[in-house]
């Protein structure tokens, strides 16, 4: 089974579009997403980009905010740039209209982003990788959460993948995937098992995963020697190859007839995190909204 993305966006999108629709109507202002872009990676601009259209498809606002690499420079130092981008964050905090910060990562070399992203104000932080917002997924009371592990929750959801109960394995442990993920599956009641590059025995591992999720940033690296024939495989990884192919972290060709489902690169978990960021952004509007 070949668990392809799209279908889950379109059918979150009606929703959002509901939500987006009544909120701009109680409001009397669209909800406003404001994304903070520093420098001038090229893959960022496309994100960002796509984060932008995505939420004037569903009648919301988006702001962006790039800060140079001239800019930078003319800045100063490191401790100069570092202040810079925090006075921007700090304005933002402070806008009543902007309803979620979204600080585009990577940063510059040598810029904090952790630092940066504890200044986001808890209830605009959109992409739920401050502390405070991870210490309320830890306690299983997030209001928003990381965008693509959430998406990947919806699509196992929306194909009705058996989750309580199952056991789950992470290949990854970063902050933006590997471990927020591991929680989230936590929470659904898996039984999780996280690997890394530093683990021993990770295809004895994997395979005994009746859902894994691949976040490791290896091009190809997952063959089907990693998984049990009844493993549902969510490869986030997303590589752009010598010949222009895009591929992920599994060999999707290899695993494809081997396993009982698996996500597609391109076309699976990609689009889910846009869909994602743009729930969370009207998640944390009607939160603000209601305290208000």
């Amino acid at each position: 089974m070949i668990l392809s993305g799209q279908p889950v966006v379109d059918a979150r999108k009606q929703k959002l579009l509901t939500r987006a629709e009544n909120f701009q109507r109680t409001r009397n202002r669209p909800a406003r997403l404001d994304v903070v872009l520093v420098g001038e990676d090229p893959a960022s601009k496309v994100y960002v980009g796509r984060k932008q259209k995505m939420a004037t498809e569903l009648g919301m606002k988006s702001n962006i905010h790039n800060i140079t690499l001239d800019e930078l420079k003319a800045a100063g130092d490191i401790s100069a740039q570092q202040k810079l981008v925090a006075t921007l964050l700090t304005s933002l905090n402070a806008n009543p209209e902007v309803d979620g910060i979204l600080l585009q990562l990577p940063l510059p070399k040598g810029i904090n982003e952790d630092a940066l992203i504890d200044l986001i104000e808890p209830l605009k932080d959109v992409d739920g990788l401050g502390t405070w917002s991870v210490g309320e997924l830890m306690k299983n009371s997030a209001k928003v959460y990381s965008c693509t592990p959430w998406g990947i929750l919806q699509l196992l959801k929306h194909y009705e993948i058996p989750l309580k109960g199952k056991k789950a394995v992470i290949i990854g442990r970063s902050l933006i995937v590997g471990k927020p993920m591991a929680q989230i599956l936590l929470n659904e009641d898996m039984s999780v098992f996280q690997v890394h590059s530093k683990s021993e025995n990770i295809e004895e591992i994997t395979r005994q995963g009746d859902v894994v999720v691949v976040a490791a940033g290896r091009e190809q690296m997952f063959g089907k020697k990693y998984f049990g024939p009844n493993a549902v495989v969510i490869d986030v990884g997303i590589h752009r190859r010598a010949d222009g192919k895009i591929v992920g972290d599994v060999n999707f060709e290899e695993v494809k007839d081997h396993v009982r489902g698996i996500t597609p690169v391109p076309g699976g978990v990609g689009p889910l995190t846009i869909i994602s960021l743009m729930e969370n952004t009207l998640q944390l509007a009607e939160l603000r909204g209601n305290q208000g």
